[in-house]
């Protein structure tokens, strides 16, 4: 019954649509906050990308079967979680909303953040720029 489906290539690609979104915005946010001297792992560069792209695939995998099994339920349903999940992937993307040079004092801030805030600093050097990223909504501070 399932093979003369005509809509499951619709509903596979619904799904893929959203795992890729998914890991996509996963895989950035894990490397940015994992990968990073001031994150949880310090400068274990290489287990922390490994970290991440182990991450990156589980979450990415589980969203995969999950919009599966939505799309299977209903066509309407898939495509709207299918939109939701692009969207949130888009507009929650990790940007970096203040840099400044290490032994230096930030600069005015030129942005806030409505979300998650984290610092990144590269590790492996010993002086590069330092980065505040935002998981979340920027807004452009006036001034």
């Amino acid at each position: 019954m399932d093979a003369a489906d005509p809509l499951r290539g619709f509903r596979r690609l619904l799904a893929g649509i959203a795992a890729v979104a998914v890991a996509w915005w996963t895989g950035t946010v894990l490397l940015a906050f994992l990968v990073n001297t001031a994150g949880p792992m310090g400068n274990a560069a290489l287990l922390a990308a490994i970290v991440a792209v182990v991450g990156t695939v589980l979450v990415a995998g589980a969203v995969l079967v999950g919009m599966t099994a939505v799309a299977r339920r209903s066509i309407g349903a898939g495509v709207g979680c299918a939109v939701a999940v692009v969207v949130a992937a888009w507009v929650l993307a990790p940007m970096v909303v203040d840099r400044h040079q290490s032994f230096v004092d930030p600069p005015d801030r030129t942005a806030t953040c409505s979300g998650w805030e984290f610092d990144h600093y590269p590790p492996g050097t010993s002086d590069a720029s330092e980065l505040m990223y935002c998981v979340g909504v920027e807004h452009a501070v006036d001034g």
